[in-house]
């Protein structure tokens, strides 16, 4: 007996599925999704470009901060970690500057302490 008048179900990942939420190893395996292909394209921590400061200290002017990531970081976090009383009381100011493949641009209120997150 000929396997032509068999018709095997096609599972496939349709943007309904993804919607409702219903896509099963299945679909998956017939869109060719594999291990391998998972592990070359997905995010690690050992893939991140990531660069955290050390704690610095505004000035009033703008700092350039070396962040070693090797190109312009597509997401900078300036976290404020002490505000002395006179910035408190009259208030601060962080503002970034267009950064670059080595630095950080960053001005600070003088004598506010911050550090500097970075992703490229």
């Amino acid at each position: 007996m000929g396997r032509e008048g068999i018709s095997r179900p096609r599972h496939k990942v349709t943007s309904a599925k993804i919607a409702a939420g219903v896509i099963v190893t299945a679909d998956i395996a017939d869109s060719g999704i594999t291990t391998a292909k998972l592990a070359s394209t997905a995010v690690t921590k050992a893939k991140a470009l990531v660069f955290a400061s050390t704690e610095q200290t505004g000035n009033g002017s703008e700092q350039s901060i070396a962040h070693g990531l090797g190109a312009a970081p597509s997401i900078v976090m300036v976290c404020v970690t002490e505000v002395p009383d006179a910035a408190a009381e009259t208030g601060f100011d962080v503002a970034e500057g267009t950064h670059t493949a080595t630095n950080v641009l960053v001005t600070v209120t003088n004598t506010v302490k911050y550090k500097v997150f970075a992703w490229a």
